[in-house]
Parts: structure tokens; C-alpha cells; sequence
């Protein structure tokens, strides 16, 4: 009996049904990419200080020098952002040598954006600390996506997660904008975060199983390019509108166009055959061929009968459909298909043991499964270490291109283009070289290149930069290289809730990087030292992880390969595995 990609493989890998797949799935990564740099703009802080009752002028006006005190900034001399003079009301003096805080609020300067989060909120001085956690939320519900998507996808489908979570990214949008609080804000953030991360996961799980060999390489790195792409949206539409709630507004706006995409988007024929709906999956694949232009098979998904067990013989006749095929007439129309043999093991083999099975009898998979034998925890425990090494290294080095001088919009651009030269080395390196080279090479040549900065003289400071800015291009690579490669460790059942682990460890990773970061303020090798060790903890271990390229998707948990190694040798089935083989 073929296999899924062999039964299929009379629809090619390129043609009409597969581009359309390939550009609407890409294109839904788009706001993943520029969600979170978002606020940048919206939450930004302007020059402050205090407001004065009498006085009406502008930020920085003359008129301020005398009720408020100086600051330093920089090297810069300033109005004091949280401090004023006291009045005094018994004397011919105007104000006394004591100071107090902004108890009348604060004068913003407009130089740049006519209002923000901050200027809405006050979120300055003692409120501070309120400025960046809508980021910090954010990442947070990202946790919960990564945790939840899995589990949705695997249980209602792909298809209906990942529109569902795009419907509710928009009413979200367009919530945050009419947001009346700032808690309000936060967690409406936070579930924004939730459907963002979401939609990315289902989306590559999504694109993964239904495009085949190279398309799923290509399609790896669309969605990379595409994520740098909603990257520049932000910058560009906030160097023309200023205001943060119409902003805001516009961003929602651009998920609008993925709507229409439903009638165009199929479910996964892959999970639709794990769940017994082999109609609904042959009705996928013909209408896929007649897109194509290709005439199917009378039969596409069938198993050869066999008379020599009659268990056997009993499993085939008890697992065979018949249904009303639409796209013929007549009593031709009445079409007989059975369960390939791959999937009838999800009944029969030792895999199953210990597996809930659901009212229908058939098996449902839990996280649990994602530890059910030594292959499937190796695999498990590597992907989390990498995904969080990989996130709290990229976005802990992209602290360092937000803080560049200039204008904002600009500097974002700027390190969006450093995405898009990742994306090129991405492609690269996943078309010409074998995935057990790719993910090591990247984490260990970012991490030596991290560790590296510390012996660098501080006088050096245009090498620095260098060596921060290759250090992330070689992340952005590695970003979006492991979904590609994760996507083809994780076998079909429980695929959706590897990638949900795995993304949920990365979010972990996200989340600490500003902490990380912050460390540089009192020592500024010290972050280095920190991510570029776990960065070669982590590419060491890749090393052991199987091959994947040009080989066919794992469909159950039996089929996962072992870890790689010189001397490592693993059980599989009745015999012992030595390097991949089995003796």
C-alpha cells in the first residue's frame, strides 16, 4: 500500500491548486510580523515634563524654566520629566528649592506623534512601568496560543482555527483601538497575542501537510519573507498617520483581506484521514487535481486486499466507505474507498496504547503523547531548548536596533531589512544543505559571535555593531528555518501540538529577553555571555537531531526517527536501531 505523498503524487508538486495554497497561506503571516512591533508607535514615550496650572505653553517653552528643575539625559541637559519646583504662597518668590512630583499631570511634546498609549495614559515616572507591559502581555498570551492551538487544531481542524483566530485578530483590532483604559487595553493585548500566535502555528501546520516536498521547503521560507514584510507595515504607516487609535484602526484593517481566502483554503487531507473523514479528504484531493488540470484516479485512497490473516481481511471490510462521489453522475457516482494501511495503524500498533479514544472510537491524542517513547521525548525536549534559545536570542539582540538614534520609523525599516537579508541566507542554506547542518550551524556561529563581542574593546563600538547586527541576521534565519524543520519532526497526530509546545517555549524565550537585555544596564557583556552559551548548549544538541530533508512526513508516533549520534543506539519495534538502522 502507498503511502500519503506517494497516493497524492499524481497531482505534482507545482500547479494551480498548489501556488494558490502556497500565496494564501503565506500572505496570512503577514500581521504576525508587525503586531508586536506595533507598539513601537503606539506605546512610545515622548519628551515630558511637568505641567504647570498658569502656564499654557508648549513642551520645552521658556516659560517652564523657572518651575521646573534639570535633568540629564544622555549626556543632554533637560526639563526635569517628573520633578517641579513648589509654589510658594507666603512669599514674594514664585517657587522654593523643594520639588515635588507632577501632581498635575504632564505636557507631551507633539514633535513627533499627536498622541500615544502614553500620552493618553500618563504612563510616565511612578506609571513607568505600565509603557511596556501591553508587550509583556502580549508575549504572554502568546504562551497561551502556542498552548491552545495545538489542541484546537488537532481536535476541530486547522482550517477552522486558523480563520477563527483571524476573525477575532481583527475584532480585536479594532477593540484596542476604541480601548477606554489602560487595563482595558492590556488585556485585550494579551488576547490579540493569543490569536496571533494562533493563526502562525496552524497556518505552518496548515501548509505543511497539505503542500508536499519542495513546496513545504519554499513554503518555510515565504512565510519568513512574509513576516519581514508585515514588519515594515508599522513604520510605514505610522510615519504618515500619527495618532495612535487611528493607527491602530489601519492595522486592523489590513487582516480584513484574508477573509475571502476561506473559500479558497481546504482543510488538511492529512488530518481529515487521521480523524476516519476519508470522503471529505479524496473530495480535497479531486477537487485539488481538477484545479490542476489532472484527471484522479478512479480510486486514490485504497488498500490492496489481502486473504492470508483474517484479522487482517476483518480490518479491511470493517473500515470501508461508501458515499455519493459529487463530481460523478449516474451510478457512478456511488464510490467505495478504505483507510490506507498507515492510518489503520493508528488501531492496531503498540502506538496507541495508553491513547484516549474519543466517542467515536477512534484514538485522541493528548500533550501527554508528545511523551510517549524515548524517540518522541528526544524530539520534544530539543525542539523546546531550540525555539527558546532561537527567541530570547532574536528578539534580546533586537533591543539594541530599536535603541538606535534617529527617527523611529526609519530605524524599524532598517531592521526590517536586516529580516529580509536572513530570509536570503534562509533560503540558501535550506535549499543546498541538510537540515542537521543548518540549525546547528546558525545557533553556534550566533552564539560564538555573541560570546566574541566581550573581547571586543569598548572603543570598538562599529565592530560591535557589526557583530550584533550578523549575530541577528543569522537568528532571523534560524527563526524561520526550525518551524520548517520542526514541522517535519513531529509526526501528523500530534503535529499541531508539537509545533503549539514548541512555540509556547519560545514564547518563554520572548518573554524573558527584555530581562536579559535590562542586564546590559549594569553590565553590558553580561547578556552576551548569557544567550551566546545557551546558543551553543542548544546548537550542540541540534547536532543529534534526525534528517529530514526530501523525506516523507511522519504520519504516527511510531514512525519518528531516533536522535542521531556516532555510538547512540535506541530501541524501535522488536529490534535495536544503530544509527537509523534497525539490527
Amino acid at each position: 500500500m502507498k503511502d500519503y505523498e506517494e497516493t497524492i503524487a499524481f497531482l505534482g508538486e507545482w500547479g494551480t491548486f498548489q501556488w494558490l495554497i502556497f500565496i494564501a497561506l503565506g500572505l496570512g503571516v503577514v500581521p504576525n510580523g508587525y503586531w508586536p512591533v506595533s507598539m513601537v508607535f503606539v506605546g512610545d514615550i515622548p519628551p515630558h515634563h511637568c505641567r504647570v496650572p498658569f502656564l499654557n505653553s508648549s513642551y520645552g517653552e521658556q516659560d517652564y524654566n523657572l518651575s521646573i528643575p534639570t535633568e540629564e539625559l544622555k549626556g543632554e541637559i533637560i526639563l526635569s520629566r517628573c520633578r517641579r519646583y513648589t509654589e510658594k504662597r507666603d512669599s514674594y518668590s514664585a517657587y522654593s528649592n523643594d520639588t515635588e512630583g507632577c501632581v498635575d499631570g504632564w505636557v507631551f511634546s507633539k514633535e513627533r506623534y499627536a498622541s500615544t498609549i502614553v500620552t493618553e495614559w500618563s504612563l510616565v515616572c511612578d506609571d513607568a512601568w505600565k509603557a511596556p507591559f501591553p508587550v509583556t502581555v502580549f508575549f504572554f498570551g502568546s504562551l497561551a496560543g502556542s498552548f491552545g492551538s495545538g489542541i484546537l487544531s488537532d481536535r476541530y481542524g486547522r482550517k477552522i482555527t486558523f480563520f477563527s483566530a483571524k476573525v477575532l485578530q481583527i475584532l480585536l483590532g479594532f477593540l484596542l483601538a476604541a480601548s477606554t483604559r489602560w487595563e482595558m487595553f492590556c488585556v485585550l493585548y494579551c488576547a490579540l497575542g493569543v490569536m496571533t500566535t494562533t493563526t502562525y502555528c496552524v497556518c505552518f501546520a496548515l501548509g505543511s501537510e497539505i503542500l508536499i516536498k519542495s513546496a513545504r521547503e519554499s513554503f518555510g521560507i515565504l512565510v519568513a519573507v512574509l513576516y519581514g514584510a508585515g514588519y515594515t507595515i508599522p513604520p510605514v504607516l505610522a510615519f504618515f498617520i500619527r495618532d495612535w487609535r487611528i493607527l491602530q484602526t489601519g492595522l486592523s484593517l489590513v487582516v480584513f483581506i484574508y477573509i475571502p481566502l476561506f473559500w479558497y483554503i481546504p482543510e488538511s487531507p492529512r488530518w481529515l484521514i487521521t480523524q476516519g473523514r476519508l470522503q471529505e479528504a479524496e473530495a480535497i484531493i479531486r477537487a485539488a487535481a481538477k484545479r490542476n488540470g489532472i484527471t484522479p484516479p478512479e480510486k486514490i485512497f485504497q488498500l490492496e486486499h489481502s486473504a492470508d490473516t483474517k484479522a487482517t481481511e476483518h480490518v479491511e471490510d470493517s473500515c470501508k466507505f461508501t458515499y455519493l462521489d459529487p463530481l460523478k453522475k449516474g451510478n457512478d457516482r456511488i464510490s467505495v474507498i478504505t483507510l490506507p494501511e498507515d492510518i489503520l495503524q493508528l488501531e492496531l500498533s503498540s502506538d496507541t496504547k495508553g491513547t484516549k479514544r474519543g466517542s467515536s472510537g477512534r484514538d485522541k491524542y493528548t500533550w501527554l503523547d508528545l511523551l510517549k517513547n524515548q524517540n518522541m521525548r528526544n524530539i520534544t525536549f530539543i525542539n523546546i531548548l531550540t525555539w527558546l534559545t532561537i527567541s530570547l536570542t532574536y528578539f534580546g539582540l533586537s533591543l539594541d536596533i530599536s535603541n538606535l538614534d534617529g527617527d523611529p520609523c526609519v530605524n524599524s525599516l532598517i531592521s526590517a531589512a536586516t529580516e529580509f537579508v536572513g530570509c536570503v541566507f534562509l533560503w540558501f542554506s535550506i535549499h543546498y544543505a541538510p537540515r542537521r547542518f543548518v540549525l546547528p550551524f546558525t545557533l553556534l556561529l550566533g552564539g560564538a559571535l555573541q560570546l566574541f563581542i566581550q573581547l571586543v574593546p569598548n572603543e570598538l563600538s562599529g565592530l560591535i555593531i557589526t557583530l550584533v547586527v550578523t549575530g541577528r541576521l543569522v537568528m532571523i534565519g534560524a527563526f524561520g528555518f526550525v518551524f520548517v524543520y520542526s514541522s517535519e519532526l513531529f509526526p501528523t497526530v500530534v503535529r499541531g501540538m508539537g509545533l503549539g509546545v514548541s512555540s509556547m517555549a519560545g514564547g518563554i524565550g520572548c518573554a524573558l529577553s527584555p530581562y536579559v537585555a535590562h542586564i546590559g544596564t549594569y553590565n553590558k557583556t553580561l547578556p552576551f555571555i548569557l544567550m551566546g552559551t545557551i546558543s551553543l548548549f542548544s546548537g550542540g544538541l541540534s547536532l543529534l537531531l534526525p534528517e529530514t530533508k526530501g523525506e516523507k512526513l511522519p504520519e504516527l508516533i511510531s514512525q519518528v526517527k531516533p536522535l542521531q549520534g556516532c555510538c547512540l543506539k535506541m530501541k524501535s519495534g522488536d529490534g535495536i536501531r544503530v544509527n537509523g538502522h534497525v539490527e
